[in-house]
């Protein structure tokens, strides 16, 4: 599909380029923030997520084995220089933190049987434990090694927006 038909593109924004029904007017903003985070907008009466729309229109295609990422974990950035082509791998690389952590840390979780903090990481869908430690900062540092060892993102596990 041609999304340039339909849409321009400006500073991280889709706007509508003919006006449509009642709702739709030429220039206004296109989409709404999904319950995801994402912008979506509705294209043929089918949601579209506003990223992969951007990154067809200024970069091509996606391939089916692609993924677009945004690089600073904000969904609702889609500034083109926020987003980049990538595999399934690199994008978990670059997850952000889960709602349910309770340390602030991804992977660093209070074991109260050792009475001592783990560190983890999910390397290539397989857990590597990264040890027990006494002491908080010790498990993040493990952490925060192992991150760089396998080449997660400096965004990977920080808080989304």
């Amino acid at each position: 599909m041609n999304y340039g038909d339909i849409f321009d593109y400006s500073n991280g924004f889709l706007y509508w380029k003919k006006s449509g029904d009642w709702r739709i007017k030429a220039g206004e903003v296109a989409g709404f923030k999904h319950s995801s985070g994402y912008i979506a907008v509705s294209v043929d009466s089918k949601l579209v997520l506003a990223h992969r729309v951007i990154w067809e229109m200024l970069r091509g295609e996606i391939p089916s084995n692609m993924e677009i990422d945004h690089i600073d974990n904000c969904r609702s950035n889609n500034l083109i220089e926020n987003l980049r082509l990538v595999t399934r791998t690199e994008n978990l690389r670059n997850k952000g933190m889960y709602k349910s952590n309770t340390s602030g840390v991804t992977g660093v979780v209070f074991n109260k049987q050792k009475n001592k903090w783990s560190a983890n990481i999910r390397v290539n869908g397989k857990l590597k434990f990264l040890g027990y430690h006494s002491d908080f900062e010790e498990a993040c540092k493990a952490r925060y090694s192992a991150e760089n060892l396998y080449g997660f993102s400096p965004a990977h596990g920080k808080c989304r927006s």
